[in-house]
């Protein structure tokens, strides 16, 4: 058996932790609230990632012209030159056009249902209407925020910024409310005017 000297035993014991101390942070930590932006949010409802995405590049390019895009979402890329209503769409606006939206310092705020999800567009549109008034934009249009159903998405709900994604598998109204915070007016053309696609 080796003996140590009353100084190795004490460096032994302010550097050892517990198992169960080192298991009980993980779990806390994993389960507590995050600091977006400075401001505190609480623990979100389900699963959430954003991410900073590779810029694509903001070329206009014919309306019907293919696009694919990195991310998914898109969050920048070869657009048409039209851009959607800041406005609900009930009907998919074309990513082609909300990219565009994008561009302009704008966020989607986007969705994919099997059938029908009530519960999750009037958690959308409660996000969208939440947000204060945008003093670049003149009434009717209150902020630069879209909300439209986008079938080519592979997870339920959904935001885009200029460089920007936000992936979520439900309505998790304060990380999505932070993530329009920082994200928003961030994009190369800061510009309120309403776009031309309903």
């Amino acid at each position: 058996m080796m003996l140590r000297s009353h100084r190795q035993r004490v460096a032994f014991r302010r550097t050892w932790t517990p198992a169960w101390l080192v298991l009980g942070l993980a779990l806390f930590s994993g389960c507590g609230s995050s600091t977006q932006g400075g401001i505190e949010t609480p623990p979100a409802q389900c699963p959430v990632q954003i991410q900073k995405v590779a810029y694509e590049g903001a070329q206009h390019v014919p309306v019907g012209t293919p696009l694919s895009f990195a991310s998914n979402p898109p969050a920048s890329g070869s657009h048409y030159p039209y851009w959607g209503r800041w406005a609900e769409h009930t009907s998919p606006l074309p990513r082609g056009n909300y990219v565009h939206n994008l561009e302009h310092g704008g966020v989607a705020l986007l969705y994919r249902c099997s059938g029908s999800c009530p519960e999750i567009v009037a958690g959308l549109r409660a996000v969208m209407n939440a947000q204060p008034q945008d003093a670049r934009c003149t009434p009717p249009i209150r902020s630069r925020i879209l909300l439209t159903p986008d079938p080519d998405l592979d997870v339920p709900v959904a935001a885009a910024a200029w460089t920007y994604t936000y992936r979520a598998d439900c309505v998790d109204a304060p990380s999505l409310s932070a993530f329009i915070r920082d994200h928003y007016d961030q994009a190369s053309e800061s510009l309120c005017a309403d776009g031309s696609v309903p």
